[in-house]
């Protein structure tokens, strides 16, 4: 034991998550601490804001790792049972990152509907996503809607993936 009346942090670790987000939460605990040493502040919850806000949450993070797979096999499978018109949407805003411009001149309409049209089919596929998570992960609805958050920013890279060269 180190100091003789506290375990090491380590004795902690669950196996829960994998261990390198357990490291990113203790050394965010010790960095606090420092710097609550150093300007004397015992509250520091302004600090605790700004490094929570930056911190990934284990429990989210090992969500995403085990799942991961699942999302873009259900994101491959939604695109597919797209229609026609809807993937060639996509292609173009993905990846081929055409404007919307340009994609409202293709299909002879407005940029706004467009927009609109990305935003529709979007939408689609995230419920799509959602419901496989659900049905075939066997994962609550709170999990899942957590999981789609989580990667949902990495989703527009996976788009760009499934259109082929």
């Amino acid at each position: 034991m180190s100091g003789g009346a506290q375990p090491p942090a380590i004795a902690s670790y669950a196996g829960r998550a994998p261990l390198a987000s357990w490291v990113r939460v203790v050394a965010t605990r010790i960095a606090i601490d420092l710097a609550r040493q150093r300007r004397g502040d015992q509250d520091g919850d302004d600090l605790l804001e700004q490094v929570a806000a930056q911190t990934v949450d284990p429990e989210r993070a090992a969500l995403k790792l085990q799942h991961v797979p699942d999302v873009n096999a259900a994101l491959a499978a939604a695109v597919r049972a797209l229609p026609e018109r809807d993937r060639e949407l996509l292609r173009l805003h993905f990846r081929e990152r055409q404007t919307l411009e340009v994609i409202a001149q293709r299909f002879g309409v407005t940029k706004s509907t467009v927009s609109r049209w990305i935003d529709r089919v979007g939408e689609g596929l995230l419920d799509a996503v959602r419901a496989h998570l659900m049905e075939v992960c066997r994962l609550g609805g709170t999990e899942a809607d957590s999981l789609i958050g989580t990667v949902r920013s990495e989703l527009h890279l996976s788009m760009s993936g499934l259109f082929g060269p």
